[in-house]
């Protein structure tokens, strides 16, 4: 089952007030504004705060969905700030999981056009679309937004496709080849079968690794994908982690692409991230 049109976002155009839309910790209303609506997302505290709308049952496994937020910002702001785009992936035997899928920088007062693809291989539990970003105290302004589906299952043909039709991208992805194909990334890397005398055992193999030594919160572990991943093909990362220290009982591990392009510029694209 596909969805076309405004069907997956419902109420995109804010004509029904916040029917179908949750603010996330936050406080919202719609401001009339002649022709077109538009939210305010007020009150603040924190940048992942924003406004998010429920798609489980209008979205599917191997579709390629295309979409386009008309968003602003507003307050306390001098030059731009970033308004961002992401899904809220919630299963019933794994952590809730979140995946950045678009990034507009914004400036006070105007309006910018948010868009990005995204797309399913495996269906959770629940798929929330929010917008969030911008620094705390920073209204979050959303005049629509639209998910449309831009391709199905047969996208191969148009040059799209999900991981499953695809080999795999990482080399050495258990570790059973060592340390093979991977590196630390500002801190060292250390290869196991086991830890704390058994008790910390790999989920899949026989080994895992630890990034350890690590004094900045972007350290850890990499591997360079160049030449094994395509333009206008949508990719899906799955990683099983966990975290290890004294005095630690939680901390979000992320998912990031660094990207640098033919003139040497450089970019950091989160992709994931669980808590």
């Amino acid at each position: 089952m596909t969805h076309s049109g405004t069907g997956v976002i419902l109420n995109n155009n804010f004509s029904e007030g916040l029917n179908y839309w949750h603010h996330n910790c936050c406080e919202a209303f719609v401001v009339p504004a002649g022709v077109q609506n538009y939210v305010v997302v007020t009150n603040r505290k924190e940048s992942w705060q924003g406004l998010e709308q429920d798609i489980t049952n209008r979205v599917s496994i191997g579709s390629t969905y295309t979409f386009n937020a008309s968003v602003g910002v507003s307050g306390a702001i001098s030059g731009f700030d970033d308004v961002q785009a992401t899904l809220k992936l919630e299963y019933e035997n794994l952590a809730t999981s979140y995946v950045f899928i678009g990034r507009k920088s914004v400036s006070k007062d105007c309006w910018e056009e948010l868009e990005g693809t995204f797309s399913l291989s495996s269906m959770p539990a629940r798929v929330v679309f929010y917008l969030e970003g911008p620094l705390p105290g920073v209204d979050l302004l959303i005049k629509s937004v639209v998910i449309t589906c831009s391709a199905s299952k047969d996208c191969e043909s148009s040059g799209m496709q999900s991981l499953s039709a695809q080999e795999e991208i990482i080399q050495n992805p258990i570790f059973e080849g060592g340390l093979n194909n991977w590196s630390g990334r500002g801190c060292k890397i250390v290869l196991h079968d086991s830890m704390e005398d058994g008790n910390v055992r790999p989920v899949y193999g026989n080994f895992f690794a630890r990034a350890t030594e690590r004094s900045q919160s972007w350290h850890g572990i990499q591997q360079e994908i160049t030449g094994r991943v395509l333009r206008k093909r949508a990719y899906e990362v799955h990683a099983t982690v966990r975290i290890y220290g004294s005095n630690v009982t939680g901390a979000t591990v992320q998912a990031t692409m660094w990207v640098q392009a033919a003139d040497l510029r450089e970019e950091y694209i989160a992709i994931a991230t669980s808590k």
